[in-house]
């Protein structure tokens, strides 16, 4: 991955499901020590779900977003989904004219899923809080709040991640007048007539977004091959 990184040069990459339990990862094996050969500064914003103890390090879910060599001096606040679930990590950075862009990376769950599936660890967390929600909906009543605050408080946004349906049907960020820039670069606006990628390995729908605010401008995207 640090291979494909260097040599695109990206300013910021954003990583979903990265099924981690970082608490329990062994110290060299954490993020900070696996790029410190390939990078002279990284900054991490990493979320996962920390609402209840694990005893392994692998995890399902979680995200991180990793800003890279210069952009690092620019770097503003992080952030992680309140909940302690991991379902996104925000990071900010000053541009010009001081205008200030948050960086998110999410992960929506799955609508099913196995006992140590996202699905599942979101469904104990509001069962112990009588909460009644479903996962995905609660995801995005939830994220969509967010995006709201951080809107009304002067951020230009970039969301991007996995969010388990097809690309094409979402339309929870149109009240926010947000683009699909991953879409508009690939000229795909429907499910029937769509070039954008695969973002599945064992499957043909675009999966992954990356919606921004209409004033972002974003100069470069790279969705690197599936592993």
């Amino acid at each position: 991955m640090f291979a494909a990184i260097n040599e695109f040069e990206p300013d910021i990459v954003g990583l979903s499901e990265v099924n981690a339990y970082w608490l329990n990862i062994p110290e060299e094996h954490r993020l900070h020590c696996r790029y410190a050969e390939w990078f002279e500064a990284v900054h991490l914003s990493i979320s996962y779900n920390t609402t209840n103890s694990f005893t392994e390090q692998h995890q399902f879910g979680g995200v991180c977003i990793m800003t890279i060599n210069k952009v690092c001096h620019r770097v503003g606040k992080r952030g992680e989904d309140p909940t302690g679930l991991g379902r996104w990590a925000s990071t900010t950075t000053k541009g010009k004219a001081n205008i200030r862009v948050r960086t998110v990376m999410v992960y929506c769950p799955h609508d099913t899923g196995g006992p140590e599936s996202v699905y599942a660890q979101h469904r104990l967390h509001f069962n112990n809080n009588d909460d009644d929600r479903l996962p995905r909906a609660a995801f995005w009543e939830d994220l969509c709040k967010e995006v709201a605050i951080w809107i009304a408080a002067g951020d230009q946004l970039i969301i991007g991640g996995d969010f388990n349906q097809d690309t094409a049907t979402i339309d929870n960020f149109a009240q926010f007048n947000m683009r699909d820039a991953l879409r508009q670069r690939h000229n795909g606006s429907t499910t029937e007539q769509r070039s954008t990628p695969a973002t599945y390995n064992r499957g043909s729908t675009t999966l992954d977004a990356i919606f921004v605010t209409y004033v972002t401008k974003i100069a470069s995207r790279v969705v690197l091959p599936l592993l």
